[in-house]
């Protein structure tokens, strides 16, 4: 098996500089620019000025990944008046988080083959833990923690869940989980409903936003983001999201 060697990594490099190589294979980001016209108005209205684009150097020819967006307005909560034990437990789920554009296919945390477009990426707490003042939402979410503890091994507790971008059609800001898995098993020609993992941010990079490589291939990308509490206090936020899972490596780089 192929293996990835990590680069030393200097926290204020700037943006673009390649953070991790792997033979003749490296991850970097760059600007985005604004959203890409095939995003609808209203939506690019939502979306920050400008995204980030993940890309891969084979042989010196950079090759794009993944773009971007996420929204400019971000309403949060004190993750001390929660009770999902999750990284990210200040965000709401079902909000919209970022609009996502594929160039090309990329596979999911489960390793389901996502085909090229544009998707809506809203949060999902999975695999949460039983609550008795919660029974309502504990039933809705029976479903998803129930394919989350089977397809993607329960290492992770929050996600994205990705829906394709419909033009034609207002893009809401909240939808309750068993809509977004409706949407999201639409994506995939297994059916089963697509995500990208929110991992832990990896405290060793100072640096934002920036691509994060370990040692088994996982390629993720750290944000630090403008919140606004329900108070009306605001701050930032940082939040990593896996693009890259080593089954999307191959040995031939």
């Amino acid at each position: 098996m192929f293996l990835w060697q990590v680069a030393a990594v200097l926290a204020l490099l700037p943006m673009s500089f390649l953070v991790a190589a792997a033979g003749q294979a490296s991850f970097g980001i760059e600007p985005a620019g604004p959203p890409r016209t095939e995003v609808p108005q209203e939506l690019r209205n939502r979306l920050e000025a400008s995204g980030t684009r993940l890309f891969r150097t084979v042989n010196g020819i950079d090759i794009p990944v993944a773009e971007l967006w996420w929204v400019k307005s971000l309403t949060v909560h004190s993750s001390g008046k929660t009770r999902a034990r999750a990284e990210y437990a200040e965000l709401t789920p079902g909000k919209l988080l970022a609009v996502l554009y594929l160039p090309a296919e990329l596979e999911d945390v489960k390793n389901q083959k996502i085909p090229p477009g544009f998707y809506t990426l809203r949060y999902a707490q999975l695999n949460r833990e039983k609550d008795a003042h919660d029974k309502e939402e504990e039933e809705e979410d029976q479903e998803a923690r129930e394919d989350e503890h089977k397809h993607s091994g329960g290492e992770y507790r929050d996600y994205v869940l990705l829906a394709r971008l419909q033009p034609d059609k207002p893009t809401r800001t909240y939808l309750k989980l068993t809509e977004m898995l409706e949407l999201s098993r639409q994506v995939s020609p297994g059916k089963k409903p697509v995500m990208l993992a929110l991992p832990p941010l990896n405290p060793a990079y100072k640096a934002f936003p920036y691509a994060v490589l370990d040692d088994q291939g996982n390629c993720a990308i750290q944000f630090k983001l403008p919140v606004q509490f329900a108070s009306g206090k605001r701050s930032e936020m940082r939040i990593a999201i896996l693009l890259v899972n080593p089954p999307n490596v191959s040995e031939e780089d």
